[in-house]
């Protein structure tokens, strides 16, 4: 074989091998990720985690920790746990539309009292309303729990 030979037989048989490169089948591209649903804002899954609560009681401002859940199988649906200085209690209630209400039971001196919150999402991401325990309305606010690294 002459050199000339040999360089379109290596050039020929490179088109070859280059030629059966470009007609292997493609690999069918892998799923694409499902990724989750965004979370609706003022959602009650919006308003899950953990929150510092300032209540403005009248006998002076009171810190309170709230965790809240959200249900998955209930949009609205809120549960969760405050607690106080005066002990811890599940709660119940509704969130939607950037609004919050929800009930506890706390016991006092061995008298139980209704709680009820209600409030809504500011702008600033933060919490504020009300709540009522048979006392007349009190003013509360809450910031989500800041994430320790």
């Amino acid at each position: 074989m002459t050199m000339r030979a040999f360089a379109w037989a290596a050039i020929l048989s490179g088109a070859v091998v280059v030629q059966a490169h470009a007609q292997t089948p493609a690999k069918p591209d892998p799923k694409p990720e499902t990724k989750p649903e965004a979370v609706k804002a003022g959602s009650a899954a919006s308003m899950a985690g953990k929150w510092n609560v300032n209540i403005d009681n009248p006998q002076g401002a009171m810190q309170v920790a709230l965790e809240l859940k959200s249900d998955p199988k209930d949009a609205k649906k809120i549960t969760g746990t405050i607690s106080s200085q005066m002990g811890d209690a599940n709660l119940e209630g509704e969130a939607a539309d950037g609004k919050l209400a929800f009930k506890f039971t706390m016991n006092a001196n061995g008298t139980d009292i209704a709680v009820s919150f209600a409030g809504t999402v500011q702008k600033d991401g933060s919490l504020a309303g009300t709540l009522e325990y048979g006392q007349g309305p009190v003013n509360w606010t809450a910031v989500r729990e800041k994430k320790s690294n």
